[in-house]
């Protein structure tokens, strides 16, 4: 089952009922500016009134440079930020990326990966062990080339599906307050769960109901 809200996040998640979400993944924007950062954290902080005791929010930040060409710490920043809010960071995921790109700058190394952190609000997450998926801490994945008109992001299923199979069980409910095109949707739909999407842009949702229905799932009243 999945349900996709239309609007703002901030405003959405207040809506929500508390301790109802198991899991949340996102990959949001990145906030280079204080300001962004601080927006992002008070959704951060919304998403935590949500999960469940034992649920486990999943967030996926890359870096940027900046005009001097420095790297700008964003995933650091952003640790330190949800470490103060009451966050527990339990586990670093790196994600190699596997793509090929043209290096442009040949003084610097190529910077083939990005981060995935899973925070939780309690010692006592839920956590499959069974699967085995805990043995490495990297996960390698490209980027999906996409075809002409296609609606998706090209963001790898395959790290969702970690998140996904090892933090939550069939039935269980996963937010993604950045929804986009959905890929967190369309993975958590496949492994039998339910998903919740709450996605800014209006002149997408037709788009994201035909891709969430390929699974022949019927929508759900949250």
């Amino acid at each position: 089952m999945y349900y996709v809200h239309v609007g703002d996040a901030s405003k959405i998640l207040d809506k929500l009922n508390p301790e109802s979400i198991n899991i949340v993944f996102t990959s949001p924007s990145p906030p280079l500016s204080m300001g962004e950062r601080m927006t992002l954290l008070n959704i951060m902080i919304k998403c935590k009134r949500v999960l469940t005791r034992d649920g486990v929010l999943w967030l996926q930040l890359g870096d940027y440079y900046d005009e001097s060409g420095s790297m700008m710490g964003i995933p650091e920043a952003m640790l330190t930020m949800m470490k103060s809010v009451g966050y527990i960071v339990r586990s670093k995921v790196l994600w190699h990326r596997t793509e090929h790109y043209k290096q442009v700058d040949r003084r610097r190394f190529r910077v083939d990966y990005e981060f995935l952190y899973m925070f939780t609000k309690s010692i006592d997450h839920y956590f499959n062990d069974k699967l085995g998926l805990q043995d490495t801490s990297i996960v390698d994945a490209q980027i999906q080339n996409l075809k002409r008109g296609e609606f998706r992001s090209g963001f790898p299923e395959k790290l969702v599906e970690v998140a996904v199979k090892t933090t939550s069980r069939p039935g269980d409910f996963v937010l993604d307050p950045f929804a986009g095109t959905c890929t967190t949707g369309v993975v958590a739909l496949k492994n039998k769960r339910n998903f919740i999407g709450i996605e800014l842009r209006e002149d997408t949702q037709e788009d994201i109901k035909k891709r969430l229905d390929k699974f022949d799932f019927c929508p759900c009243d949250v």
